[in-house]
């Protein structure tokens, strides 16, 4: 049974306010004149105002018992009736011809048999997509609302959403366990046997929640997506047309109840709601995983960050020896232009620029010569700026299989017409066993040519070159050589992949199949065929004209 408070089924406030009272009991003068004119003496003339009152408020005429005595003291003393004056004295006759008069003011149907079918169409249609009992009479006292129907008892309400509720989940219940084979039913029948060495059944471990993103975390989280995907690899087919909120109230049903609870259900029940936890179960595991991966990744690029602070504090005394040898080159050569100003002979250009490139040689001998400071100068060079990117690759290598493995699994898809991630993805996962420093960015690739004298369709296989125009500038730097046109240093492309795959994936721009949380965007928008019938209606309330020609005038 529904509980009346998680619902909009209108009754009297335990306490009701002074203002209250004044805003909602309070009759006009137009209705007392009514009230008037409907009775013919004072004594039942509260009973038709209290009446109103009522029905205006609740929809509904509520059991006299319900009525709080302050609403019936506040109605007879708004026009002034003596305090003796009360309902309780009124002929039963007298109060059905009330409410009469009351229905036929306000508009009210009160045919309740035309009432209950009404509210049970509402409900049959409304328990299609919806599963929860308030969501369900909510929804039925909408539709009676809508169509001046005097509302029901609650529990009339309450007994209808049981009926049909049931009927429409034990249809859903006969068509999916209808699609299972035998072999599905035993196999999610035997996930609520419980393993005697672990203590724990296979209902138990669909339960399981999201770790953390560890690499250990995350490599069983990948073997836990295996398992359901084997034990229920085919529960898209089984729920197809399944109205995914129906889904997910069966899923949370059957998580909120242990293996012995389950087992106190009949056989089909028992089944489906085990298929639809595992399903959940499978969506669950996709969006965790897409999860993990982008926490990892980001985890990474901030222990290269780090990385790259720690090396500029070590490198600063480096720093202050790399700038004082310009210092000492530039002196060196000062003393020698000053020896050949003072010398008593002019000295030819020959014997200066002999004498400045001694002096010069000396010095880069005297700071460590200069193999020692070419070597000094590539390694300040190569950290200079705030590119951290360079040093991924020494965290990476602990991460690449098991990423390479999570690409393999997930099944992505672009949200947009852009589809060069996703190619240079594939890219990746085609040289994953490549262990060259470098690899070509050539790629073969399957592609359908039209033959334009017969407008047949073949398919051909066409060389490409991978296209690295989604990667930000900082990682065109990185992933390219400039020395070897044609070539992509391997680990840092990777790393690139999996970087921009993370951040898109956070963004929308590519989607999970199989995922809610990073589902495509796209599959979720109403078609243009669904709009449709519902365009002059959004039109006429925003204020827009329908067509084109109205648009343009």
């Amino acid at each position: 049974m529904a509980s009346i408070d998680k619902t909009a089924y209108p009754r009297f406030k335990r306490t009701i306010s002074e203002r209250e009272l004044r805003a909602a009991y309070s009759p006009s003068l137009a209705e007392m004149d009514w009230a008037r004119e409907m009775t013919d003496s004072d004594e039942t003339r509260p009973s038709l105002m209290v009446w109103l009152k009522c029905c205006q408020r609740l929809g509904r005429f509520p059991r006299l018992a319900e009525i709080p005595a302050q609403v019936i003291e506040h109605v007879r003393n708004e026009p002034g009736l003596p305090e003796q004056v009360g309902m309780t004295d009124v002929a039963e006759r007298t109060g059905r011809n009330h409410k009469a008069l009351v229905r036929s003011r306000l508009g009210l149907d009160g045919d309740q048999a035309a009432a209950r079918k009404l509210a049970e169409q509402a409900i049959r249609r409304a328990a299609k997509t919806k599963d929860h009992p308030a969501d369900l009479i909510n929804v039925a006292l909408e539709d009676l609302a809508m169509n001046s129907c005097e509302f029901p008892a609650f529990s009339t309400l309450d007994d209808l959403v049981s009926q049909v509720r049931a009927e429409v989940n034990g249809a859903i219940f006969t068509l999916a366990y209808g699609r299972m084979s035998f072999d599905d039913h035993a196999r999610l029948l035997a996930m609520l046997e419980v393993d005697p060495a672990t203590g724990r059944s296979g209902h138990d471990r669909a339960k399981k929640s999201a770790p953390r993103a560890t690499v250990t975390k995350l490599r069983l989280q990948l073997d836990h997506l295996a398992w359901l995907d084997g034990m229920a690899g085919a529960s898209d087919a089984w729920l197809k047309g399944v109205p995914a909120s129906k889904i997910a109230h069966f899923a949370a049903e059957a998580r909120a109840l242990d293996a012995a609870e389950m087992r106190d259900y009949g056989e089909v029940k028992r089944i489906v709601l085990e298929a639809c936890l595992l399903h959940q179960a499978r969506v669950r595991a996709r969006d965790d995983l897409v999860t993990m991966l982008c926490k990892r990744m980001n985890t990474l690029h901030n222990k290269a960050r780090e990385l790259l602070e720690t090396i500029r504090a070590e490198q600063r005394q480096r720093n202050e020896r790399m700038l004082a040898v310009p210092g000492d080159l530039l002196s060196a050569a000062k003393e020698v232009d000053l020896a050949a100003r003072n010398a008593p002979n002019p000295w030819t250009a020959v014997r200066r620029r002999h004498e400045t490139g001694r002096a010069v040689l000396e010095t880069i001998e005297t700071n460590g010569g200069l193999t020692g400071l070419v070597a000094e100068h590539e390694a300040l060079a190569a950290f200079h700026g705030d590119n951290y990117l360079p040093l991924l690759d020494r965290f990476y290598r602990s991460h690449r299989g098991l990423l390479l493995r999570l690409a393999g699994v997930l099944v992505l898809e672009p949200a947009s017409a852009d589809r060069r991630l996703l190619e240079a993805l594939e890219f990746v996962r085609a040289n994953a066993t490549r262990t060259s420093e470098f690899i070509g960015d050539e790629y073969t690739a399957e592609e359908e040519a039209v033959d334009e004298t017969t407008g047949e369709v073949s398919t051909v296989t066409v060389r490409k070159h991978v296209d690295v125009s989604f990667a930000p500038e900082a990682w065109q730097k990185v992933i390219a050589d400039k020395r070897r046109p044609g070539k992509l240093v391997r680990r840092h492309f990777e790393i690139c992949v999996f970087s921009c795959l993370a951040d898109e994936l956070v963004r929308g721009d590519v989607a999970a199949v199989g995922s809610e949380a990073y589902a495509n965007w796209q599959s979720q928008l109403l078609s243009w065929q669904d709009c449709q019938p519902h365009l002059a209606t959004y039109c006429a309330e925003v204020g827009l004209p329908t067509t084109a020609s109205s648009w343009r005038s």
